[in-house]
């Protein structure tokens, strides 16, 4: 990665960072409500994770990877447009889940979230109409895209509606006869129907936890923590050799 690329990327994540804590400190009654619409202070991210409590609520869900009934379930928050988010799902997360999700009793799940404003509202709303159109088994690829597309160039540009069209031809399912789908993904990403419920995501996840960040990992339920210093402390992106101890460490292995 290029000085230049590193540098876009972290200004990224801290404008993230910055509208949150400007928000809480320059609004505060405007942020004691947030998340209160459906959730208290307390909540924990299933309950957040439950489309249950969304009037707008998609009728197609990110997918649930491993059994639904695993032992430990893994929630990992991210933004495509953060550079943390993007290292910690190529270097972490993607070779857990392809060479470790089926050694364990855990299932995983990614709740992609942006804000209004961002360069990568689209392309969460993309990664919800690609599950819809094509499937679950659609996920994985369009997801890796979708991060690689932040790795060069701006990100305006990067998260157009022009680029993100293309990778979905690039990628599409059924490579013999063409993809017969790409009109109903079209139509789907240009009516913004999941637009108004990622938005509602992102303000109650701000909402229930005060040091909200990119990525953030849940295991059921709570904010993933590890050891460091002598004292158990809340953690973002880890080494996969740390995400597989925490893990064992959380099924008592």
């Amino acid at each position: 990665m290029s000085p230049k690329s590193f540098y876009r990327i972290l200004a990224a994540c801290i404008l993230v960072i910055a509208i949150i804590v400007y928000g809480r400190y320059f609004y505060p009654s405007l942020w004691e409500n947030i998340g209160k619409k459906h959730l208290s202070s307390n909540t924990s991210v299933n309950q957040i994770s439950s489309d249950s409590n969304y009037k707008n609520a998609p009728l197609f869900e990110l997918p649930i990877f491993g059994p639904i009934n695993a032992k430990l379930s893994i929630d990992v928050l991210s933004d495509y447009a953060c550079g943390w988010s993007r290292q910690y799902y190529q270097d972490t997360i993607k070779p857990f889940v392809d060479n470790y999700l089926s050694k364990y009793d855990v299932n995983i799940k990614y709740d992609m979230v942006s804000y209004e404003g961002s360069p990568s509202l689209l392309a969460t709303e993309a990664i919800h109409c690609g599950v819809e159109v094509y499937g679950s088994e659609y996920f994985w690829p369009l997801h890796s895209a979708l991060f690689s597309l932040a790795e060069e160039g701006d990100l305006e540009t990067q998260f157009s509606r022009e680029n993100i069209i293309q990778i979905i031809k690039e990628i599409h399912v059924d490579n013999s006869s063409g993809d017969a789908h790409i009109e109903d993904f079209i139509k789907c990403l240009d009516s913004h129907k999941y637009r108004n419920y990622i938005l509602e995501r992102f303000k109650d996840y701000v909402g229930a936890y005060n040091n909200l960040g990119f990525p953030t990992t849940f295991l059921n339920g709570q904010p993933m923590q590890m050891m460091i210093e002598g004292k158990m402390q809340t953690v973002g992106a880890v080494s996969l050799e740390d995400f597989i101890k925490i893990i064992e460490q959380k099924l008592n292995l």
